[in-house]
């Protein structure tokens, strides 16, 4: 639960810092998120689970919309981008299943 904590913590720090929230950095973000989501997925918590990784789902979003506004936007963050929407999509699908939402 400490950890849950920290990392919750550490979450809302870098959500603050606006260069932090580049997709410079979203590779260690979506690490971070992630984490929250196995921490809630260790305790039973899915729709917390859950409601963790449509935020991290909200801020690849946000990055999406901050790259595309200055293009051309670098074939690498496009795979990043990509590869991060498709690894939450994942996440969402197994919440989806535990909390009965699926629909």
């Amino acid at each position: 639960l400490r950890l849950l904590c920290f990392l919750n913590w550490c979450i809302l720090s870098i959500e603050s810092v606006l260069i932090l929230n580049s997709a410079k950095y979203l590779s260690w973000r979506l690490q971070l998120y992630l984490s929250v989501c196995r921490c809630y997925e260790y305790l039973q918590q899915y729709q917390n689970a859950q409601r963790a990784v449509l935020r991290a789902m909200t801020k690849v979003v946000q990055v999406q919309k901050w790259e595309n506004s200055d293009p051309p936007v670098p074939p690498q963050t496009q795979a990043l981008l990509a590869r991060s929407m498709q690894i939450l999509h994942v996440f969402v699908a197994k919440y989806a299943y535990f909390t009965d939402t699926i629909g």
